[in-house]
């Protein structure tokens, strides 16, 4: 009898589906999309415990961010979320160019 658990399907280049088996001993989690060690308690256990994770503010609004700003749920601040800022910008929510940062001090300091 087949594990279920331990069975996933991918898309073969013809377009048809291909049935994998992962190694003994490895189970799939379709969260993460791979297989992964441990038994099928555990892997239950830890899809219960992410489904019953509130979701947070990312997930509801793609634009907290600016300037293109990577949006990471962070539960243990305020606001619930953190932005990562690409190189060129800064602040809480990258909506500061570091350019005009530097305009900034610059004007700041000759005066």
């Amino acid at each position: 009898m087949i594990n279920r658990f331990d069975m996933y399907i991918i898309c073969g280049n013809n377009g048809k589906s291909i049935s994998k088996r992962c190694e003994s001993g490895f189970i799939y989690n379709a969260l993460t999309t791979a297989c992964e060690q441990g038994n099928y308690f555990s892997n239950i256990y830890y899809l219960i415990k992410q489904w019953r994770t509130p979701l947070g503010p990312c997930t509801f609004d793609s634009t907290l961010c600016k300037n293109e700003g990577q949006c990471i749920d962070e539960p243990t601040i305020e606001n619930g979320f953190k932005c990562i800022c690409s190189s060129l910008f800064q602040g809480e929510y990258c909506e500061k160019g570091k350019r005009d940062i530097w305009l900034i001090k610059k004007k700041r300091d000759n005066i």
